[in-house]
């Protein structure tokens, strides 16, 4: 400072501070990301501030926020501005890891029978991981780039990348058509000479039937049932018309073991039941050869020994059954190698 005598002087310093404001990003999470997320980038806040996000040295239009969300891979700064001026921050690189691709293809007919098959294989980038799925539910330890199944359902795979990044691959469904094949016997499967057994196979829309015995086909039986007089293992083949799925039963097996009435000879012992059918007790008469000494036997349908008894030779007559349940009886006499048999029913 200058007087008007022309004497001058300096004063002492006064320093000013301009305030400028501080520029900084935070990433609250992970900046390497699968593509589809983004990564939070939070720049430092305070009175009066305004933003603007920069990828590079470019700025993106319309992020003037204190928070941006990245979808996309590059360096990020953020440019700060308050009425004192500007700072900009440092770069935040930010890491969008890509997606992996895959698909699955089947490499035969995904409809079938049931025992039949079908390989999905997948196909993509290399080095991938897999997960198979069915109806959405993993299928344990199928891992491999290919899969083999014999069900029906809706499958897919989920393949993981080098980058821990998972995509799930098209569906395929598969449907696999199941023909059952049972029989049912209408009656004991075990009787006399004469006498015989209803099968029965189940039945359902569209479908026809073929009866085997002893795996020969029995011409005409092509019904749901079938009427066995003989001895065999008998089976019935189902077919579905509608989708050419076929199955064959197991086997019933059906025995005729003795022939009602006859003796092995003619002066053999004589059988004798009144009334038969019974309802509460019969009359049985049993003539045996004179001399000869026999024993009779009555079983059940299902060749249970029910009761045994020693007869000497000459007319036997006796009262029994009022202590067997209801059913299908023998009657059986031995004597001197020959045997005779009677049917004998309660009801």
């Amino acid at each position: 400072m200058t007087n008007g005598f022309g004497c001058s002087k300096t004063s002492n310093i006064i320093p000013v501070v301009v305030n400028t404001p501080k520029a900084t990003i935070t990433v609250p999470g992970s900046s390497s990301v699968c593509n589809g997320n983004g990564v939070l980038l939070k720049a430092n806040t305070g009175a009066g501030l305004s933003y603007q996000w920069k990828i590079g040295s470019t700025n993106i239009n319309g992020a003037t926020d204190s928070m941006y969300v990245a979808y996309t891979s590059g360096s990020y700064k953020v440019k700060v501005t308050n009425s004192c001026g500007t700072s900009t921050s440092a770069a935040k690189v930010v890491t969008i890891n890509p997606l992996p691709i895959v698909n699955i293809a089947a490499n035969g007919p995904t409809t079938f029978c049931t025992g039949g098959s079908v390989t999905f294989n997948t196909t993509g980038d290399p080095g991938l991981t897999y997960v198979w799925k069915k109806n959405g539910v993993d299928v344990p330890g199928a891992t491999g780039s290919s899969y083999m199944t014999g069900t029906s359902g809706t499958y897919t795979v989920v393949a993981t990348n080098s980058f821990g990044c998972t995509s799930t691959s098209n569906s395929i469904t598969v449907t696999a058509n199941n023909t059952s094949a049972n029989v049912t016997a209408g009656g004991p499967t075990t009787f006399c000479n004469g006498d015989s057994v209803v099968l029965i196979a189940n039945t359902g829309a569209n479908l026809s039937y073929q009866w085997t015995r002893n795996n020969v086909t029995l011409t005409g039986a092509t019904s749901n049932s079938y009427v066995a007089k003989t001895t065999g293992a008998y089976r019935v083949n189902i077919t579905n018309t509608a989708t050419g799925c076929a199955k064959t039963s197991s086997a019933v097996q059906v025995t005729v073991n003795c022939k009602i009435g006859d003796s092995v000879a003619l002066n053999g012992p004589e059988v004798q039941i009144n009334p038969n059918p019974f309802h509460q007790s019969t009359e049985l008469n049993i003539t045996l050869p004179d001399n000869e000494t026999g024993l009779m036997e009555i079983s059940s349908i299902d060749g249970k020994i029910i009761s045994v008894m020693q007869l000497n030779g000459g007319a036997h007559k006796m009262n029994i059954g009022e202590n067997l349940e209801e059913g299908v009886y023998f009657i059986r006499v031995h004597v001197a190698g020959m045997e005779r048999v009677e049917r004998m029913v309660k009801y």
